[in-house]
């Protein structure tokens, strides 16, 4: 059985991981297909600063721990008990 505290912390680092990957490639290669994306789900990105990359680290980090709040109540009604 599932819980959802250490489930939804391991999904908000692992989102912050990659937000983090993104940032840095988004920096790198400015034209890539990548920012509309980002664009969409992260304000401010278009211009990143110090403020605006730790806001989007907070919102990805609650991200990953929304989906483990809706992952691990699922999971747990439908994996077979052991």
């Amino acid at each position: 059985m599932l819980r959802v505290g250490p489930v939804g912390v391991a999904l908000g680092i692992t989102f912050d991981v990659l937000y983090v990957l993104c940032v840095a490639f988004h920096s790198l290669y400015d034209k890539a297909a990548l920012y509309p994306a980002w664009r969409m789900l992260l304000p401010g990105l278009p211009q990143v600063t110090w403020g605006t990359f730790l806001i989007g680290l907070v919102q990805v980090f609650v991200y990953g721990l929304l989906v483990g709040v809706i992952f691990v109540p699922v999971y747990n009604r439908l994996a077979p008990k052991a």
